[in-house]
């Protein structure tokens, strides 16, 4: 335990850790920022405050009330407008009236925009609840959608597979279909979850590639090979390095949660995972989801490990370690990238899209990696303690 509490202070080097903030505040205002600064918006305010009353999905009674709710919300902007001069400079004095303005413009527009006209549905859209009439609407044509076309109906179902025509029949005889969490919150949420993979990787990559590499150009690896004992400090490394990873990587999941709690990601917790475009493969609640993919992380950030750790033994100095761990970060967003275009997203489908689909195939992917650099790495360990100098 002496040895690699050791190596875990050489591994988290003050200037490495000043490289690895510097490079992960920088890495979040280019990549993970604009997933944060948005999550909420849309219709999330609509849909939190809707559970309170409702809970996590909808019948025909209670749709009946929001119906009654927009009737409300039509209201109150028919009194809001009127004390908008520019509306009643355009004779806009209802709800009504504007629907009518803004399709009559939309209607008849020719291709060239007209400022003036622009900046009364602009201005007028600014001053009223005018999103909010919106979003219950969009509420209301998303649950008649559900209640009079059935799943298989409203999305290609002839270019679905097996599995995927299995879910949607079971989903139809369930009430998770009538469910609303915001299509905008797993946008969010799926758009962060990959900048964030691609992240605990990197993040890594960054602090271990030193790991080996250090010692052999301090020429202290003679001392180390000298003995048996001294030819098991790979063992030791490994087991710091993994420590690490997984400090950092619930280091990186705690900031990246805060984050998501801050913008209010706690409000959806219990409703239930699915939305037009993302229909899951399991029966999670998004808080669930949430706790899975930190998981994934955790499972990301050890594999990275072992691989980053294989690669340093390898590399006779920084710089060709550095090319190693630059091919080793292309795999990751390959795999992290492209991945998500291919399942879309992270242990959800999209019956709308032709790409190919298999239930648990993150599951797979990452245990196989895992699998194989777990492999490969404890052949390199028997190797070492075996290893005579020459």
């Amino acid at each position: 335990m002496k040895l690699i509490s050791q190596e875990i202070k050489k591994i988290w080097n003050p200037i490495i850790v000043g490289i690895l903030l510097l490079f992960g505040i920088i890495y979040y205002f280019l990549f993970s920022s604009y997933y944060i600064q948005y999550y909420d918006s849309g219709a999330a305010d609509l849909a939190a405050d809707l559970f309170q009353k409702y809970g996590s999905t909808l019948d025909s009674n209670e749709i009946t009330e929001i119906r009654d709710l927009l009737a409300e919300e039509e209201a109150r902007f028919t009194y809001m407008v009127q004390s908008l001069p520019i509306a009643a400079e355009n004779n806009i004095r209802s709800y009504e009236q504007f629907i009518t303005f803004r399709e009559n413009y939309y209607s008849n527009n020719s291709g060239d925009a007209n400022l003036e006209v622009e900046r009364v549905i602009w201005t007028i859209a600014a001053n009223t609840n005018l999103s909010q009439i919106q979003n219950i609407e969009e509420l209301l044509e998303d649950y008649h959608n559900k209640s009079t076309r059935s799943l298989q109906e409203d999305y290609i179902y002839a270019a679905a597979s097996s599995e995927e025509k299995a879910r949607l029949n079971e989903l139809e005889q369930s009430d998770i279909k009538y469910g609303y969490l915001p299509t905008s919150i797993l946008d969010h949420t799926t758009g962060l979850t990959i900048s964030f993979m691609i992240w605990v990787a990197a993040s890594i990559v960054i602090l271990l590639s030193p790991i080996v590499v250090r010692d052999r150009l301090n020429r202290v690896q003679s001392l180390q090979y000298a003995s048996a004992t001294g030819r098991r400090i790979l063992s030791v490394q490994t087991l710091a390095a993994v420590s690490s990873a997984v400090i950092l990587t619930a280091g990186n999941c705690l900031i990246y949660g805060g984050l998501l709690i801050a913008k209010g990601a706690l409000r959806f917790k219990d409703f239930y995972l699915f939305a037009r475009e993302y229909v899951p493969w399991v029966n999670w609640t998004y808080g669930t989801y949430l706790l899975v993919l930190a998981a994934m992380a955790l499972g990301i950030g050890i594999t990275t490990a072992l691989l980053t750790i294989f690669l340093s033994r390898y590399s006779q100095n920084y710089i060709g370690m550095l090319l190693k761990a630059i091919l080793l970060l292309a795999c990751f967003i390959a795999l992290f990238s492209v991945l998500p275009i291919i399942t879309r997203p992270f242990f959800l489908f999209n019956p709308m899209s032709v790409q190919w689909h298999r239930k648990g195939i993150e599951i797979i992917l990452l245990g196989s990696l895992f699998l194989l650099s777990a492999f490969i790495m404890g052949i390199a360990l028997i190797r070492q303690r075996k290893q005579q100098l020459e």
